[in-house]
């Protein structure tokens, strides 16, 4: 594959790029003739040949080709990873930090433990992300999810905030936002009780007591009525 590239003075740009990438860039950069031509070699033997035709590099078009080639950009992006440097999107980016952000904290003895589990949040990374999740701010946000809502008859309603949930479902014992759709009303309630849900085929999600159902949709509910709900805690 060959390739033209504006050509001149920084060199150093070239050789800090193929330093990190593990990539061979070899050439006359010092030659007199108008047209110089160097080889790259990526690390699974591919080569693109260069020529200049101008006799001054900008480190820009250097940069264009690299992303403009993909085997050349996966190569380099793929050696980086190697030195735990990774794209923003890179799926090994979470991984990464789990096992490499932070020296190894030992199970015991217990001192050591604290000691290094102190030391891990309190670097400018982890301790930035542990804010981010403390506050719910993206991506650590709260994820809602459509659900039904019920209210069951008088003798079987939950305790005003408090409600009923599937035995097997993700509400159980977990207090949740729930939100009207179409007006935006919100309320919160404790999911303290619990049915069965397995093999009917439509039922409610979570069951309110009358006076939260009024409050949220501001009628007395049907027999399902939709709501957005977001696990709290």
């Amino acid at each position: 594959m060959k390739k033209y590239i504006s050509w001149g003075s920084v060199f150093i740009g070239v050789f800090l790029l193929g330093g990190l990438g593990g990539i061979l860039i070899s050439g006359p950069f010092f030659s007199n003739s108008s047209h110089r031509s160097i080889s790259i070699t990526l690390p699974d033997n591919t080569k693109i040949d260069l020529t200049a035709v101008e006799n001054d590099l900008k480190f820009d078009s250097l940069y264009a080709l690299i992303y403009e080639e993909r085997a050349f950009r996966d190569a380099l992006i793929a050696r980086l990873a190697d030195d735990h440097i990774y794209q923003i999107s890179d799926r090994r980016l979470p991984n990464a930090l789990n096992n490499h952000l932070c020296t190894p904290i030992p199970e015991e003895p217990l001192g050591e433990k604290i000691e290094k589990s102190k030391e891990c949040a309190d670097l400018p990374v982890a301790s930035h992300l542990r804010l981010l999740a403390d506050r719910r701010y993206i991506p650590f946000h709260y994820v809602g999810r459509q659900i039904k809502i019920g209210t069951p008859g008088k003798s079987d309603q939950p305790q005003p905030k408090r409600a009923h949930a599937c035995r097997n479902s993700d509400f159980r014992d977990r207090t949740v936002e729930l939100t009207n759709p179409l007006n935006s009303v919100s309320v919160t309630v404790r999911a303290t009780g619990s049915y069965d849900c397995t093999g009917y085929s439509k039922y409610a999600d979570i069951q309110l007591n009358a006076a939260d159902a009024m409050e949220l949709f501001g009628r007395p509910t049907d027999k399902y009525e939709d709501a957005i709900a977001v696990v709290l805690e």
